[in-house]
């Protein structure tokens, strides 16, 4: 796991970057922003999962995690 983080529905989460910079822009606010935090490496051009679902601490709320794709030998 690279980071999780809450947000809510009215919140708009954009995952297609047009640049490397803006790609580790946008990671690095996620990272910040996350509650656990982990030292995954991440290269620009890996494989990420994003899995989003409810979270009920509060109205409207969501939580996601972001993933790391990992060839297991």
């Amino acid at each position: 796991m690279i980071t999780n983080v809450y947000t809510d529905t009215l919140e708009q989460l954009v995952f297609n970057y047009g640049s490397e910079e803006a790609f580790f822009q946008a990671l690095q606010s996620f990272i910040d922003r996350s509650p656990y935090k982990t030292d995954t490496p991440i290269e620009y051009g890996d494989k990420l999962v994003l899995l989003y679902t409810c979270a009920y601490h509060t109205d409207y709320g969501r939580r996601f995690l972001i993933c790391k794709l990992v060839q297991i030998a």
